[in-house]
């Protein structure tokens, strides 16, 4: 799906650690800025399009590339980039956030409703591990 494109209604920006390196001294241990940064998950929520296109296309990608039992091994799916671009309230590019090397972990539920009052946008939640992200 390297078109994919989704509607966001919401995300939060990661958080970013930089654990200490810790290295034994005389006086006890010296703790040190650390050599690699670690990144939590990216969830997305996101707008379900009418015909569940965007969340199929997800879906087939996962079940696709997922091994059929414990048995049987099939491909990892493929890392991409993944890039979100966000804007004011007066609808101005305010920041473009760059996801690099992304794995897709998780795609959430959708939830049917036949007794809502009024017409409710579907919605569902991708979650994604990463490389690194660069805020633009």
């Amino acid at each position: 799906f390297p078109n994919l494109d989704i509607s966001v209604v919401g995300f939060t920006l990661p958080s970013v650690q930089l654990p200490p390196m810790v290295h034994p001294s005389q006086l006890g241990y010296e703790k040190h800025h650390g050599s690699k940064l670690e990144y939590d998950e990216l969830s997305i929520d996101f707008i379900v399009d009418e015909l569940l296109k965007n969340w199929k296309e997800i879906y087939a990608a996962m079940y696709n590339n997922a091994p059929a039992d414990e048995y049987t091994t099939k491909k990892d799916l493929e890392e991409f980039d993944a890039t979100v671009i966000v804007y004011s309230s007066h609808n101005n590019k305010i920041a473009t956030v760059r996801f690099f090397n992304c794995v897709l972990t998780s795609l959430g539920q959708i939830q049917f409703q036949t007794d809502a009052q009024e017409t409710d946008v579907l919605r569902s939640n991708l979650t994604l591990q990463y490389s690194y992200y660069l805020v633009e």
